[in-house]
């Protein structure tokens, strides 16, 4: 039996090594499948914090982009109000001036489109009842050369019409602001920059 016994033991021995072998083949392998989970993680940790830093840039960028632009808004907005208060406040003082000098500045608007032709003039109602005597006549001698016939239906409003023919020049108040609205409110803009 002592070769049986031999045969066991070395058997025995044998089981031993190959079992503390593989053991620390697998403890080998399990530390480095360790390390190597440890280093993915800790990359994939890294990954995900530069993408959540470069959402936060671009969250905050966008975020102030959207604050200038309100702000731009705004203050257009604001300078929009401004400008078309000026605009009012002028025509307003136009219209309330006193009545010699609205009717001289009447007078003036006519000379500047005075046609040689014959016309009508169709004075605003606003205007038609405050006429100086003799306004028509003054205006007459413009052009002196052709008629100007007083229109019996007059515009709503301040200013005038003159009517050559199938022409019509509005010098309405209202219709000259409109006319120059754009080139106002641009002049305004130039002041408030």
């Amino acid at each position: 039996m002592s070769a049986l016994n031999r045969i066991l033991n070395e058997i025995d021995q044998l089981a031993a090594e190959t079992k503390e072998h593989i053991l620390a083949q697998a403890q080998q392998t399990a530390a480095e499948i360790t390390a190597q989970s440890a280093q993915e993680c800790h990359a994939l940790e890294q990954q995900m914090q530069q993408q959540a830093q470069l959402l936060y840039t671009e969250a905050q960028q966008r975020a102030q982009s959207s604050n200038r632009l309100a702000r731009r808004r705004a203050l257009l907005q604001a300078r929009n109000e401004v400008i078309d208060d000026v605009i009012a406040q002028a025509k307003d003082q136009i219209i309330t001036m006193p009545q010699e000098d609205y009717f001289e500045l009447l007078f003036h608007l006519f000379e500047q489109n005075a046609q040689p032709l014959d016309g009508v003039l169709h004075i605003g109602a606003a205007d038609f009842d405050a006429m100086p005597p003799g306004f028509v006549a003054r205006l007459q001698q413009v052009q002196p050369d052709h008629s100007l016939a007083l229109a019996e239906q007059n515009p709503a409003g301040h200013g005038f019409v003159i009517e050559y023919g199938n022409v019509l020049y509005n010098c309405m108040i209202d219709a000259i602001f409109q006319a120059q609205w754009q080139a106002l409110r641009d002049k305004i803009h130039e002041v408030l920059q």
